[in-house]
């Protein structure tokens, strides 16, 4: 499971976020105070799809100083049926929670 977060200054090109380690964060084009969107793809899906992908530009054309989290959870979304990615939203979610 991956974090990507898009700026403003260059909608197109993410920074790889890591839960866990500050210094990825630090290190990054990260607004504080700005408002903050998460995205996460569905079943099946993955972050370079046209959702939540396309939503990025826009979303950051509300602030300059946004950020938009893609949360990439692919290898866990692929089940390995509906029933089973749905059980492993929980994990995902778990991870997450501490970002």
């Amino acid at each position: 499971m991956s974090t990507f977060c898009n700026f403003s200054e260059n909608p197109t090109e993410a920074d790889e976020l890591f839960v866990g380690d500050a210094i990825s964060l630090e290190n990054s084009h990260f607004h504080t105070g700005g408002p903050l969107w998460f995205l996460v793809h569905g079943y099946n899906g993955e972050i370079s799809d046209s959702f939540p992908s396309l939503q990025v530009p826009e979303l950051l054309s509300l602030s300059p100083s946004g950020n938009v989290i893609l949360l990439e959870w692919a290898q866990l979304s692929q089940g390995p049926n509906y029933a089973e990615a749905v059980r492993n939203v929980r994990d995902f979610a778990k991870k997450k929670k501490t970002f």
